[in-house]
């Protein structure tokens, strides 16, 4: 571009240049170029909805980016970007030019951040996780996934369950802007189930007489159960095992979710005999829905489940994560018993 034709373009849109010629021409040069070529350094800055250029311009001056700000105003008109600054948070440098700056927010090149949500948190825990991280505040996020809407279709009409979305809300790493809300996100996260969940698998889960309800639910105590992922098949070949017998579950996650207990927490005989519906060990067949979020390898496991005869499995204490798996009680007692043994000093 030639400077001097910008910088008598700029006097034209109503800024007064002193001199003219050469002068003026480096007179616009420096106000456009870089506040420091050698400054790269991330300087943050959050243009806010519905800014004009001159705010713009005013806040880029004021983080230190840019010399003047009424060039910057003005500059934005000469190049027909005034109307298409977009609003948000951007990192820029001190080593950007105006005309780079201001073609950074006419594009909107926002800041995107990254928040991963593991598998097995319950819908509580990932509230606390979002507030921890500074993406939203936690009980707004428990608001958002109360709305049954969002899984309607899914959640079975009167389900008792504790939380509306809870198993329905993927673990995954999810980007978003600043500004996101609880509602954006619980729609990111069920949106990526249904991406997950696709036709054949919904077809897998009519095929063994399984609602999608059903899968997560049963997916969500195998995902708190498994410790190794090439085991998961097994486990939920178990539970299938004992639901076609007509068995209790009695699955030990089931139950720190019915009293509240953390993972891992020991139980005991007190928490076993809850009454609350969640309690397997009461409660024959699944618990009213799922108690946490499993993956897509958890779902997998329950739609496609190994076929043994196994009933019965106790975790080993060897720090493999592995479990025993045993077909009859009597070798399930054995196997407890070993377990006991290997834990004593």
């Amino acid at each position: 571009m030639n400077v001097r034709r910008l910088a008598w373009a700029l006097a034209g849109l109503g800024l007064v240049l002193a001199a003219g010629g050469a002068a003026a021409a480096g007179w616009a040069y420096r106000a456009l170029a870089p506040v420091d070529p050698a400054d790269a350094a991330a300087v943050t800055v959050v243009i806010p909805e519905a800014a004009t250029a001159g705010d713009v311009a005013r806040v880029l001056r004021e983080a230190g980016l840019v010399r003047d700000a009424r060039v910057v105003r003005l500059f934005a008109r000469f190049l027909r970007l005034d109307q298409s600054l977009k609003p948000g948070e951007y990192s820029l440098s001190r080593s950007l030019s105006v005309r780079a700056i201001l073609e950074k927010l006419a594009r909107g090149e926002v800041v995107v951040h990254r928040v991963t949500i593991p598998e097995g948190l319950t819908v509580e825990e990932i509230a606390s996780l979002l507030e921890v991280r500074g993406v939203v505040r936690r009980d707004d996020f428990l608001a958002a996934a109360r709305r049954r809407e969002y899984v309607r279709d899914w959640l079975p009409d009167g389900a008792a369950v504790r939380e509306p979305l809870e198993g329905y809300l993927f673990p995954a790493t999810y980007e978003y802007r600043r500004g996101v809300t609880a509602e954006d996100l619980v729609e990111l996260m069920v949106g990526r189930l249904r991406q997950v969940f696709t036709p054949e698998l919904q077809a897998r889960a009519k095929a063994l007489g399984l609602s999608v309800h059903e899968v997560l639910t049963l997916a969500s105590i195998v995902e708190e159960e498994a410790r190794v992922p090439s085991e998961m098949p097994r486990i939920a070949g178990v539970y299938r095992n004992r639901l076609k017998r007509g068995w209790r579950l009695e699955a030990d996650p089931t139950v720190r979710y019915a009293v509240r207990k953390p993972a891992g927490a020991d139980l005991t005989y007190a928490d076993l005999d809850s009454p609350d519906p969640y309690n397997t060990y009461r409660v024959p067949g699944l618990p009213p829905g799922p108690i946490s979020s499993p993956g897509e390898a958890a779902i997998r496991a329950v739609l496609w489940p190994e076929e043994h005869r196994y009933l019965f499995f106790v975790a080993r204490q060897d720090g493999s994560g592995e479990h025993i798996f045993s077909e009859t009680f009597a070798e399930h007692r054995a196997a407890m018993a070993r377990v006991r043994a290997a834990r004593r000093p």
